[in-house]
């Protein structure tokens, strides 16, 4: 028993140890764009008004895994295929809803993309994302971002 506490805590402890690095490296990154890094207040305000993700509308099983892997070669770039959430039952609900609930795709849509675009915003990278489950989302995510990009 002894012996496997002790294991958990040498786990527990390196765990620690990468996750003291990541918030240091988030740190760094925030005060790299003039941001303080004890304070979050006004930073998705900025990530919304200056970000510049692109979006690459689709239906689907057209080539867009082909652009993500030529993407993902280019430097200064996050690409994304499929990133988690994926929006599976959300993007068909939007499809359905057509003009109707926008406050809700928006809401959606800015609880599922805010973060990886704030850290590609945060590290300088463009974000590009190939996954057609956005598709439906267009009009919202140019509302949230207005300089991105289809």
């Amino acid at each position: 028993m002894r012996k496997r506490l002790n294991q958990y805590m040498g786990r527990f402890k390196r765990l620690y140890r990468l996750n003291e690095a990541l918030h240091q490296g988030r740190q760094e990154r925030l005060r790299a764009r003039g941001l303080p890094s004890e304070s979050w207040e006004g930073f998705a305000e900025r990530v919304f008004k200056e970000a510049a993700p692109t979006f690459i509308l689709s239906t689907g099983r057209c080539g867009t895994k082909l652009l993500t892997e030529a993407f993902e070669r280019q430097p200064g770039v996050l690409c994304a295929h499929s990133p988690t959430p994926e929006l599976l039952y959300e993007s068909r609900l939007a499809y359905e809803q057509g003009e109707g609930g926008a406050g809700e795709r928006r809401a959606a849509i800015r609880g599922a993309r805010f973060e990886i675009i704030a850290e590609a915003y945060l590290r300088e990278r463009v974000y590009i994302e190939t996954n057609n489950r956005v598709t439906f989302f267009a009009h919202e995510l140019a509302e949230l971002f207005p300089n991105s990009r289809f």
